[in-house]
């Protein structure tokens, strides 16, 4: 007696990465360390493509392999410095119990990581003149994260009834202000005491319900 033979099905190996592909993908991570940090130290208009390269340890060739230019290569360093920042905002907001107090959280871990330099430097004085204000805002994911925090608490009848994106352009201002005017204060520790405070009496007697 004979028995059929089951044919079996065929597998797709699904691979991973090529070596290349690896290669490639450390490259640009060690590309955006090195001009993140360049970057910082120096500025955008200080800063120029041998300095990423040499930086790096990588060549020419493979800079513009992956990027345009070193505006190309700025853009990504703010990319990615944007999604740390906005990630550590929206983490202080989320064990906050009501929206207002989820706002005044975003509000004041903002002024706290722009205590960083290599925030206040990137983020606050090269990204807006490298892009232009218009740009800059529009792409601003921390902007997005406070507007939508702004729109909660006007929905929830703790915001007097302004625009969302009007209220958020002010607080936004005021916030990279504030941020700016603690970096150059000798007494950092003060200088954000006061921001805070300042802060919370605008909140609090300008705008709340």
């Amino acid at each position: 007696m004979t028995h059929a033979i089951e044919s079996i099905p065929s597998v797709e190996v699904v691979k991973g990465p090529t070596r290349k592909a690896a290669q490639r993908l450390r490259t640009r991570a060690e590309l955006l360390a090195a001009a993140r940090a360049m970057f910082a130290e120096r500025g955008y208009a200080a800063t120029g493509t041998e300095d990423l390269v040499s930086a790096a340890g990588v060549t020419r060739g493979a800079l513009y392999y992956q990027f345009a230019d070193k505006a190309d290569v700025f853009g990504a360093v703010v990319a990615e410095l944007r999604s740390e920042l906005v990630a550590r905002v929206r983490a202080r907001g989320e064990a906050a119990k009501t929206p207002w107090a989820r706002l005044v959280g975003e509000c004041h871990a903002y002024l706290d990581l722009c205590e960083d330099p290599v925030v206040r430097q990137i983020l606050l004085l090269d990204a807006p003149a490298v892009f232009g204000w218009a740009k800059w805002r529009e792409d601003d994911l921390c902007y997005q994260c406070l507007r939508q925090s702004v729109q909660a608490v006007i929905d929830a009848g703790e915001l007097k009834p302004i625009p969302a994106e009007t209220t958020t352009f002010l607080l936004m201002g005021a916030l990279d202000q504030g941020a700016m005017c603690i970096a150059r204060s000798a007494d950092k520790v003060g200088a954000r005491r006061a921001v805070g405070e300042a802060l919370e009496t605008l909140l609090t007697h300008g705008l709340r319900a």
